[in-house]
């Protein structure tokens, strides 16, 4: 199946789609397209077409769709001028994101190495504190347990990169620190790592300490966030957004308004938060 989908700035539209299609992404075989240049968004066009078989077109002014024709076309005709139609805008397109089903936390590490370390302010936004903000000697621990994972050479890359060699850029993490009802742990791509309410005092305190330290790495607070969905953005390259219950998988995306409207989102969030050096 493949779908081409309208992208705008427009955050409440761009939060919609995100929770009605990653579901659907995850588990379907979905090739997701958006036209790249700029549209007046006056008439749009919508066609849904089921291959040698039947279509369904309609036409709406705006936003408005109340009472709007849908037209059932079958004649074969037809159906195949459709398919011409539609054919020739998706070659004016481009791919929306990449979806990652299989080997999620070697898909993840992967895109987090390719795509994400780099030049530019870096935010996440997650239920559970970032894996490489814990200490070192619980890292160590995690390594010995988990000895297949590459978990310590990732901690430290991502540590050194992310943290302490960031003087120049900003990070901004927009986590819930305030509760462990789910347990207490870090996710490390898509896998879950349990550890103990001392370990997460631990990682709390070393938060604390990391963010007080370097001036450009800043930690907030907030219960009000899904914790289905995780957002990891280097805002001026690309964006993964991981879905954390079935179906499970992994979305990475680099389209400008999408990364401008969840940017806007994650800050909207942060503007509302607690700093962690006041709780």
């Amino acid at each position: 199946m493949t779908i081409v989908h309208n992208v705008s700035r427009n955050l409440d539209e761009m939060m919609k789609a995100i929770e009605q299609w990653l579901p659907l992404y995850m588990v379907a075989d979905i090739e997701p397209y958006y036209y790249p240049k700029v549209k007046d968004g006056v008439y749009r066009r919508t066609i849904f077409i089921a291959k040698n078989i039947s279509a369904i077109s309609s036409l709406s002014v705006g936003d408005n769709t109340n009472g709007i024709l849908n037209c059932l076309i079958e004649d074969k005709k037809a159906v195949r001028a459709l398919e011409t139609e539609f054919d020739r805008y998706l070659s004016l397109c481009k791919p929306l994101f990449e979806i990652k089903k299989d080997d999620l936390t070697g898909n993840y590490l992967k895109l987090y190495e390719d795509k994400i370390i780099g030049e530019g302010d870096f935010y996440y936004m997650g239920a559970y504190p970032t894996f490489y903000t814990m200490p070192e000697g619980l890292a160590k621990n995690i390594e010995s347990k988990y000895p297949d994972r590459g978990f310590l050479d990732l901690y430290n890359f991502a540590r050194n990169e992310l943290i302490f060699s960031s003087t120049n850029k900003a990070l901004s993490e927009l986590v819930n620190l305030s509760t462990g009802k789910e347990g207490y742990g870090v996710y490390f791509g898509n896998e879950f790592i349990e550890y103990s309410k001392e370990d997460f005092l631990d990682h709390l305190a070393e938060i604390k300490n990391l963010s007080r330290s370097f001036s450009n790495y800043n930690v907030y607070s907030s219960e009000n966030i899904n914790p289905n969905i995780s957002i990891l953005m280097r805002e001026e390259r690309g964006v993964i957004i991981e879905r954390r219950k079935e179906p499970f998988g992994i979305l990475y995306l680099e389209e400008e308004n999408l990364r401008s409207a969840l940017s806007y989102y994650i800050k909207r969030k942060i503007s509302v938060a607690k700093n962690i050096n006041r709780l």
